[in-house]
Protein backbone atom coordinates (compact mmCIF):
# COMPACT_ATOMS: atom_id res chain seq x y z
CA UNK A 1 0.00 0.00 0.00
CA UNK A 2 1.09 3.37 -0.89
CA UNK A 3 1.43 5.54 2.70
CA UNK A 4 1.37 8.54 0.48
CA UNK A 5 -2.35 8.66 -1.21
CA UNK A 6 -3.30 5.80 1.57
CA UNK A 7 -2.71 8.60 4.64
CA UNK A 8 -5.84 8.97 6.25
CA UNK A 9 -6.52 6.17 9.00
CA UNK A 10 -10.10 6.16 9.64
CA UNK A 11 -13.72 7.41 7.60
CA UNK A 12 -15.82 8.06 10.77
CA UNK A 13 -19.60 7.58 10.49
CA UNK A 14 -21.55 10.63 9.39
CA UNK A 15 -25.02 9.43 8.56
CA UNK A 16 -25.43 7.17 12.03
CA UNK A 17 -28.12 8.60 13.60
CA UNK A 18 -30.04 9.31 10.55
CA UNK A 19 -29.96 7.12 7.88
CA UNK A 20 -29.60 4.13 10.78
CA UNK A 21 -29.30 4.05 14.24
CA UNK A 22 -26.24 5.93 16.13
CA UNK A 23 -26.07 3.76 18.94
CA UNK A 24 -24.13 -0.02 18.51
CA UNK A 25 -26.81 -1.87 20.28
CA UNK A 26 -29.53 -0.33 18.27
CA UNK A 27 -27.51 -1.32 15.20
CA UNK A 28 -26.82 -4.69 16.62
CA UNK A 29 -30.55 -5.28 17.63
CA UNK A 30 -31.81 -4.58 13.80
CA UNK A 31 -29.23 -6.82 12.11
CA UNK A 32 -30.09 -9.63 14.68
CA UNK A 33 -33.69 -8.96 13.54
CA UNK A 34 -33.19 -9.23 9.94
CA UNK A 35 -30.76 -12.41 10.37
CA UNK A 36 -32.96 -14.44 13.05
CA UNK A 37 -34.99 -16.37 10.65
CA UNK A 38 -34.35 -18.84 8.35
CA UNK A 39 -31.43 -17.35 5.67
CA UNK A 40 -31.22 -19.10 2.47
CA UNK A 41 -28.11 -20.76 2.26
CA UNK A 42 -25.28 -17.91 1.14
CA UNK A 43 -23.01 -19.02 -2.25
CA UNK A 44 -20.98 -16.32 -4.39
CA UNK A 45 -22.34 -14.43 -6.94
CA UNK A 46 -20.62 -12.12 -9.28
CA UNK A 47 -22.45 -8.71 -8.40
CA UNK A 48 -25.32 -6.99 -6.47
CA UNK A 49 -27.76 -4.21 -6.80
CA UNK A 50 -28.05 -2.99 -3.49
CA UNK A 51 -30.40 -0.40 -1.86
CA UNK A 52 -28.72 2.75 -0.09
CA UNK A 53 -31.86 4.42 1.78
CA UNK A 54 -32.46 4.89 5.31
CA UNK A 55 -32.46 1.28 7.03
CA UNK A 56 -36.45 1.91 8.13
CA UNK A 57 -37.28 2.42 4.31
CA UNK A 58 -34.92 -0.22 2.34
CA UNK A 59 -32.47 -1.68 5.43
CA UNK A 60 -34.18 -5.25 5.23
CA UNK A 61 -33.95 -5.19 1.37
CA UNK A 62 -30.40 -4.77 1.38
CA UNK A 63 -30.21 -7.48 4.21
CA UNK A 64 -32.26 -9.48 1.94
CA UNK A 65 -30.05 -9.48 -0.66
CA UNK A 66 -26.25 -9.19 0.73
CA UNK A 67 -27.61 -12.32 3.30
CA UNK A 68 -27.75 -14.50 -0.03
CA UNK A 69 -23.88 -13.67 -0.97
CA UNK A 70 -20.41 -16.48 0.52
CA UNK A 71 -18.74 -13.35 0.33
CA UNK A 72 -15.25 -13.26 -0.85
CA UNK A 73 -11.99 -11.01 0.28
CA UNK A 74 -13.14 -8.32 -0.87
CA UNK A 75 -16.11 -5.90 -2.24
CA UNK A 76 -15.61 -3.45 -4.78
CA UNK A 77 -18.62 -0.90 -3.49
CA UNK A 78 -20.03 1.60 -6.09
CA UNK A 79 -22.23 4.38 -5.44
CA UNK A 80 -23.34 7.79 -6.88
CA UNK A 81 -21.50 10.35 -6.28
CA UNK A 82 -24.63 12.29 -4.50
CA UNK A 83 -23.14 15.79 -3.66
CA UNK A 84 -21.03 18.56 -5.51
CA UNK A 85 -17.35 18.74 -4.87
CA UNK A 86 -14.24 16.28 -5.18
CA UNK A 87 -13.33 14.56 -8.47
CA UNK A 88 -15.91 12.71 -10.57
CA UNK A 89 -14.76 9.38 -10.21
CA UNK A 90 -13.33 9.05 -6.60
CA UNK A 91 -11.25 6.08 -4.52
CA UNK A 92 -11.47 6.67 -0.86
CA UNK A 93 -8.27 6.90 0.72
CA UNK A 94 -9.25 6.09 4.11
CA UNK A 95 -7.85 2.58 5.46
CA UNK A 96 -10.46 1.82 7.59
CA UNK A 97 -14.56 2.90 7.75
CA UNK A 98 -15.96 3.57 10.98
CA UNK A 99 -19.89 2.81 12.03
CA UNK A 100 -21.32 2.31 15.46
CA UNK A 101 -19.85 -0.96 17.07
CA UNK A 102 -17.65 -1.57 14.46
CA UNK A 103 -15.73 -0.93 11.65
CA UNK A 104 -14.83 -2.28 8.49
CA UNK A 105 -11.13 -2.88 6.68
CA UNK A 106 -9.97 -1.33 3.37
CA UNK A 107 -8.52 -3.62 0.74
CA UNK A 108 -5.17 -0.49 -0.06
CA UNK A 109 -3.74 -2.75 -2.50
CA UNK A 110 -6.66 -2.93 -4.77
CA UNK A 111 -8.03 0.78 -4.10
CA UNK A 112 -4.78 2.07 -5.25
CA UNK A 113 -5.11 -0.06 -8.32
CA UNK A 114 -8.81 1.09 -8.91
CA UNK A 115 -6.84 4.76 -8.91
CA UNK A 116 -4.11 4.00 -10.91
CA UNK A 117 -5.17 1.98 -13.37
CA UNK A 118 -8.82 2.73 -14.14
CA UNK A 119 -9.28 6.33 -16.64
CA UNK A 120 -10.22 9.18 -14.57
CA UNK A 121 -10.04 7.29 -11.17
CA UNK A 122 -8.34 9.22 -8.20
CA UNK A 123 -7.63 9.75 -4.73
CA UNK A 124 -10.24 11.89 -3.24
CA UNK A 125 -11.89 11.50 -0.02
CA UNK A 126 -14.11 14.93 -0.63
CA UNK A 127 -17.19 13.16 -2.65
CA UNK A 128 -16.76 10.09 0.33
CA UNK A 129 -16.82 12.68 3.46
CA UNK A 130 -20.63 13.34 3.57
CA UNK A 131 -21.77 10.29 1.46
CA UNK A 132 -24.61 7.47 2.71
CA UNK A 133 -24.68 5.34 -0.04
CA UNK A 134 -21.96 2.92 0.92
CA UNK A 135 -21.79 3.81 4.48
CA UNK A 136 -25.31 2.31 4.96
CA UNK A 137 -24.44 -1.00 3.62
CA UNK A 138 -21.46 -1.24 6.06
CA UNK A 139 -22.54 -2.77 9.02
CA UNK A 140 -24.49 -5.41 7.02
CA UNK A 141 -21.80 -6.62 5.13
CA UNK A 142 -19.25 -6.85 8.12
CA UNK A 143 -22.00 -8.93 10.28
CA UNK A 144 -22.14 -11.30 7.76
CA UNK A 145 -18.56 -11.37 6.30
CA UNK A 146 -16.13 -9.61 9.16
CA UNK A 147 -12.96 -10.43 7.17
CA UNK A 148 -14.22 -8.95 4.04
CA UNK A 149 -12.49 -5.96 3.01
CA UNK A 150 -13.71 -2.61 0.74
CA UNK A 151 -12.64 -1.29 -1.73
CA UNK A 152 -15.08 2.41 -2.00
CA UNK A 153 -16.20 3.99 -5.20
CA UNK A 154 -18.39 7.01 -5.92
CA UNK A 155 -19.07 7.39 -9.89
CA UNK A 156 -20.63 10.58 -11.26
CA UNK A 157 -21.58 11.52 -14.73
CA UNK A 158 -20.60 9.39 -17.27
CA UNK A 159 -21.51 9.44 -21.38
CA UNK A 160 -21.42 5.86 -22.29
CA UNK A 161 -18.02 5.76 -24.01
CA UNK A 162 -16.53 6.66 -20.12
CA UNK A 163 -18.56 4.24 -18.94
CA UNK A 164 -17.30 1.17 -21.52
CA UNK A 165 -13.74 2.47 -20.87
CA UNK A 166 -13.54 2.37 -16.97
CA UNK A 167 -15.72 -0.98 -17.25
CA UNK A 168 -12.54 -2.42 -19.50
CA UNK A 169 -10.17 -1.21 -17.13
CA UNK A 170 -12.04 -2.77 -14.34
CA UNK A 171 -12.44 -5.79 -16.08
CA UNK A 172 -8.61 -5.83 -16.78
CA UNK A 173 -8.17 -4.75 -12.97
CA UNK A 174 -10.64 -8.16 -12.17
CA UNK A 175 -9.68 -10.91 -14.52
CA UNK A 176 -7.31 -12.72 -12.69
CA UNK A 177 -9.18 -12.32 -9.22
CA UNK A 178 -12.47 -12.79 -10.05
CA UNK A 179 -13.10 -15.07 -7.53
CA UNK A 180 -11.62 -13.18 -5.04
CA UNK A 181 -13.97 -10.03 -5.22
CA UNK A 182 -17.81 -9.20 -5.69
CA UNK A 183 -18.71 -6.13 -7.38
CA UNK A 184 -21.74 -3.99 -5.25
CA UNK A 185 -23.83 -1.39 -6.88
CA UNK A 186 -25.07 0.98 -4.17
CA UNK A 187 -28.49 2.10 -6.02
CA UNK A 188 -32.09 3.56 -5.25
CA UNK A 189 -34.66 3.22 -8.06
CA UNK A 190 -36.55 6.12 -9.14
CA UNK A 191 -36.77 9.42 -7.30
CA UNK A 192 -40.37 11.17 -6.42
CA UNK A 193 -42.83 10.06 -8.89
CA UNK A 194 -46.06 8.93 -7.23
CA UNK A 195 -46.20 5.05 -6.63
CA UNK A 196 -48.03 3.42 -10.02
CA UNK A 197 -45.94 5.47 -12.20
CA UNK A 198 -42.62 4.85 -10.28
CA UNK A 199 -43.07 1.21 -10.49
CA UNK A 200 -43.82 1.53 -14.08
CA UNK A 201 -40.37 3.27 -14.74
CA UNK A 202 -38.42 0.92 -12.49
CA UNK A 203 -39.73 -1.41 -14.34
CA UNK A 204 -37.99 -0.38 -17.42
CA UNK A 205 -34.76 0.05 -15.81
CA UNK A 206 -35.39 -3.41 -13.95
CA UNK A 207 -35.74 -4.89 -17.94
CA UNK A 208 -32.71 -4.13 -18.83
CA UNK A 209 -30.59 -4.88 -15.72
CA UNK A 210 -32.19 -8.55 -16.40
CA UNK A 211 -31.08 -8.67 -20.01
CA UNK A 212 -27.41 -7.48 -18.63
CA UNK A 213 -27.12 -4.77 -21.14
CA UNK A 214 -25.61 -1.37 -19.71
CA UNK A 215 -26.33 0.34 -23.13
CA UNK A 216 -30.09 -0.49 -22.89
CA UNK A 217 -30.03 0.70 -19.10
CA UNK A 218 -28.21 3.84 -19.89
CA UNK A 219 -30.42 4.78 -22.51
CA UNK A 220 -33.86 3.50 -20.93
CA UNK A 221 -32.79 5.77 -17.90
CA UNK A 222 -32.30 8.81 -20.09
CA UNK A 223 -35.15 8.42 -22.53
CA UNK A 224 -37.78 7.57 -19.54
CA UNK A 225 -35.90 10.15 -17.32
CA UNK A 226 -35.36 7.24 -14.91
CA UNK A 227 -33.78 8.58 -11.69
CA UNK A 228 -32.06 5.55 -10.84
CA UNK A 229 -29.43 7.29 -9.04
CA UNK A 230 -26.64 4.06 -9.42
CA UNK A 231 -27.57 3.57 -13.12
CA UNK A 232 -23.85 4.77 -14.39
CA UNK A 233 -22.18 1.97 -11.70
CA UNK A 234 -24.54 -0.43 -12.98
CA UNK A 235 -24.07 0.07 -15.89
CA UNK A 236 -19.84 0.43 -14.98
CA UNK A 237 -19.93 -3.04 -13.57
CA UNK A 238 -22.16 -4.59 -16.08
CA UNK A 239 -19.80 -3.02 -18.81
CA UNK A 240 -17.06 -4.97 -17.01
CA UNK A 241 -18.11 -8.50 -16.52
CA UNK A 242 -19.61 -8.52 -19.87
CA UNK A 243 -16.15 -8.26 -21.52
CA UNK A 244 -15.13 -10.90 -19.10
CA UNK A 245 -17.76 -13.07 -20.13
CA UNK A 246 -18.76 -13.40 -16.25
CA UNK A 247 -22.05 -12.60 -15.95
CA UNK A 248 -24.98 -14.72 -17.49
CA UNK A 249 -28.15 -14.37 -15.21
CA UNK A 250 -29.26 -11.14 -12.75
CA UNK A 251 -31.96 -12.83 -10.14
CA UNK A 252 -34.08 -10.57 -8.66
CA UNK A 253 -34.56 -10.45 -4.83
CA UNK A 254 -36.91 -8.18 -4.02
CA UNK A 255 -38.52 -4.34 -5.00
CA UNK A 256 -40.33 -2.15 -2.68
CA UNK A 257 -40.79 1.93 -2.38
CA UNK A 258 -41.15 4.45 0.26
CA UNK A 259 -44.44 4.74 -0.02
CA UNK A 260 -45.37 0.92 1.52
CA UNK A 261 -43.60 2.68 4.90
CA UNK A 262 -44.13 6.31 4.69
CA UNK A 263 -48.10 5.42 3.52
CA UNK A 264 -47.16 8.58 0.75
CA UNK A 265 -47.96 7.25 -2.59
CA UNK A 266 -47.73 10.52 -3.99
CA UNK A 267 -43.87 10.92 -4.27
CA UNK A 268 -42.00 7.58 -3.37
CA UNK A 269 -38.58 6.67 -3.76
CA UNK A 270 -38.11 2.73 -5.03
CA UNK A 271 -35.66 0.14 -4.05
CA UNK A 272 -34.73 -3.04 -5.81
CA UNK A 273 -32.34 -5.96 -5.24
CA UNK A 274 -30.97 -8.16 -7.54
CA UNK A 275 -27.94 -10.54 -7.80
CA UNK A 276 -25.98 -11.78 -10.92
CA UNK A 277 -23.81 -14.58 -11.42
Amino acid sequence: MDSAVMSLANRDPVVAGTFYPGEPDRVARALTRWFSGDLPPARPWRAALVPHAGWLYSGQLAAEVLSRIAFPPTVVVLCPKHRAGGAPFAVAPWRRWLFPGGSMEVDGELSQQFAAEVPGFVWDHVPHAEEHAIEVLLPIIARLAPATQLVAITIGRADLERIHLCGAAMAEIARDRLDALLFIISSDMNHFADESETRRLDALALDAIDALDPDRLYGTCLQQRISMCGMMPAAMVLSALRSLNAVHRAERVGYATSGEVSGDVHRVVGYAGVLFE
